[in-house]
């Protein structure tokens, strides 16, 4: 977690959501969702089925946003 401490002490907001009423159909149980700080009134939102997934893709894409990291390859 490192990294979303880092985002968090630039003044962005990270929350988890574990969303117990939706089914199979849906984007998954999990949302990620990170805004504010750098991103100003921008946020950057991952809806998975695997929580590790949501999370990789959120801090990947605020990285390649906020400090300027190439985004690693995602799986959908």
């Amino acid at each position: 977690m490192p990294l979303l401490e880092k985002a968090r002490m630039e003044g962005a907001v990270v929350v988890l959501k574990l969303d117990g009423e939706r089914g199979v159909g849906d984007n998954g149980p999990y949302t990620v969702l990170i805004s504010g700080g750098p991103l100003g009134t921008d946020f950057i939102r991952a809806d998975h089925h695997d929580l590790d997934e949501a999370l990789m893709i959120v801090i990947s894409r605020y990285a390649a946003q906020c400090w300027s990291m190439p985004l690693p390859h995602e799986s959908k």
